[in-house]
């Protein structure tokens, strides 16, 4: 099978506030697999990464498991390819009637770090991000700038966060953040 080339609308852009206080940039192209449970309860194992059974609940550092809905998850890595993780999953996907499909070319995914970013997140994000609405660790699915993002908070400081946005509007998300970002 040949594998075609993933380019992304965004070029793996990045971008720096002059203050320093914001960096905005697209992740490399990163692995994503949508695991979806063909039954109504799943042992939530899947190899060595467990499957989040908590609504917005994550398990696992690279690979990360998301929860997206009842049996539905995003299993993410910014070191492991897709077909390395579907071979992982492998043996579990069969045991517990597991559906894996490759969504890695479905999505940007853009890291905000510094001492702004929670100031600019919350210009257009309905959920109380500075409140606890997604604790460390965590993730969620809300609108911002008008789109559908899945927000991921890798720890427990409030000034990375990594979102994960839609290829169609991936463009419409970066100039809404530098945007708002600007002084």
């Amino acid at each position: 099978m040949v594998e075609l080339e993933r380019h992304s609308p965004l070029l793996q852009s990045q971008w720096e506030s002059t203050a320093g206080d914001l960096r905005l940039r697209e992740l490399a192209p990163i692995a994503m697999l949508r695991v979806q449970s063909l039954e109504r309860d799943t042992v939530c194992a899947a190899g060595s990464l467990r499957l989040p059974r908590k609504p917005n609940t994550v398990e696992g550092n690279d690979p990360f498991a998301l929860w997206m809905a009842p049996g539905d998850w995003l299993v993410y890595s910014r070191t492991h390819s897709a077909s390395d993780l579907a071979s992982e999953l492998r043996a579990e996907i069969h045991a517990q009637s597991l559906l894996t499909t490759d969504v890695s070319g479905g999505r940007c995914v853009l890291e905000l770090c510094g001492a702004r970013t929670l100031d600019v997140l919350m210009r257009d994000c309905p959920l109380d991000l500075e409140g606890g609405a997604i604790p460390a660790e965590q993730c969620a699915q809300t609108l911002f700038a008008h789109t559908t993002v899945i927000i991921h908070r890798p720890s427990s400081a409030l000034t990375h966060w990594i979102l994960f946005v839609e290829r169609s509007v991936s463009q419409h998300v970066w100039e809404w953040l530098i945007d708002t970002a600007a002084p």
